[in-house]
C-alpha cells in the first residue's frame, strides 16, 4: 500500500512538474489596441461570457468571427499559447489576461476583451488552491469610462475556485467583493462560478445582492453548462439596460456553451 501511494505521488509530480504559479507582479498582461475611448449612453453593446476550455476542442477556431463579433468578452480558461496570442492580435481591442498558472511556460487564466479602452485593470487570485496540482483561480477586472460621466463600467470575468470546501469558495467570492465593493457605477460580474451545489449558488446570490447586482434569467437556460444538475455560468448586472440575455449552443467549440448579453447604459 505504501509503495502504491508513493508511485501515485511520483506520477503526479511528474505530470505537473512544469506547472508554476506566477508571482503577483507577473500575473496580468495587457495589450492595448482599442478603437474607442469611452462608452456612450443609449448605444447598444454586446457581451460574450464563455469558458473556452483552453481552446482544446478542434473546432474552437473554426468560427473565429463569432468571438470577434462582440464589443466585450469575458473569457475563462484561456490557454495563452501562440495560436491564441495571434488570434487576439487580430482584434482591434484592448485585452487583459490574468494567469492562474503556467504549464511549461503557457499561461492559463481569465481575460477581458474590450473594443473600448480599458482605463484601469486589476485581478484577484484565490487564496485557496485546488487539489492535486495546487493552483488558484482568478478574476480579471476592467474599468471603462463613460462619456460625459464621472462614473465608469466595471466588468469582472471570474473562474471561481472549485473542488474545495464551501468556506474556501466563499472566501474567493469575498475577495472579489472586497475589491469592487466601493465602485459606484454600473457593473457586470460574470463567468464560470462553479456553483454546482445549492450552498454555493445561495451564497453567491446573497453576496452579490449586497452590491445590488441582479442575477439575469437567460433565454435557453437549458444550454448553460451544469454539474450535478446545477448551472455553473452566470451573469450579474447593475446600472445597465438589458436588451436580451441568452445561452447559445456551441458544443463543438468548448465544453461550456457561451452566454450572450445585449445591453445599453
Amino acid at each position: 500500500m505504501l509503495m502504491r501511494a508513493l508511485l501515485i505521488t511520483l506520477i503526479s509530480l511528474n505530470l505537473y512538474a512544469g506547472i508554476i504559479i506566477p508571482p503577483l507582479e507577473d500575473v496580468i498582461q495587457r495589450n492595448n489596441q482599442s478603437v474607442e475611448n469611452l462608452l456612450y449612453p443609449k448605444k447598444d453593446y454586446s457581451l460574450l461570457v464563455w469558458n473556452i476550455y483552453k481552446q482544446a476542442k478542434d473546432d474552437f477556431y473554426r468560427d473565429e468571427m463569432f468571438i470577434r463579433g462582440f464589443d466585450f468578452s469575458l473569457l475563462q480558461e484561456i490557454s495563452q499559447d501562440n495560436t491564441f496570442e495571434l488570434f487576439i492580435k487580430g482584434f482591434i481591442s484592448d485585452y487583459i489576461f490574468a494567469a492562474s498558472f503556467l504549464d511549461d511556460g503557457i499561461g492559463t487564466g481569465v481575460g477581458v476583451i474590450s473594443r473600448v479602452k480599458i482605463n484601469e485593470y486589476d485581478f484577484v487570485r484565490s487564496y485557496a488552491r485546488e487539489p492535486v496540482i495546487k493552483t488558484p483561480k482568478m478574476a480579471a477586472i476592467a474599468d471603462i469610462k463613460i462619456f460625459q460621466s464621472n462614473k465608469s463600467l466595471k466588468m469582472i470575468s471570474i473562474h471561481a475556485v472549485n473542488f474545495v470546501r464551501l468556506w474556501a469558495f466563499k472566501k474567493h467570492i469575498d475577495q472579489v467583493f472586497e475589491k469592487v465593493k466601493d465602485h459606484k457605477g454600473p457593473m457586470i460580474w460574470a463567468g464560470d462560478f462553479n456553483t454546482w451545489n445549492k450552498s454555493r449558488l445561495n451564497y453567491l446570490v446573497y453576496k452579490l445582492k449586497q452590491l445590488k447586482l441582479t442575477h439575469l434569467s437567460l433565454k435557453d437556460s437549458h444550454l448553460v453548462k451544469k454539474f450535478m444538475g446545477k448551472p455553473l455560468d452566470h451573469i450579474f448586472v447593475r446600472g445597465i439596460s438589458v436588451k436580451s440575455a441568452r445561452a447559445i449552443a456551441k458544443p463543438d467549440q468548448s465544453d461550456h456553451n457561451p452566454l450572450v448579453l445585449k445591453f445599453s447604459l
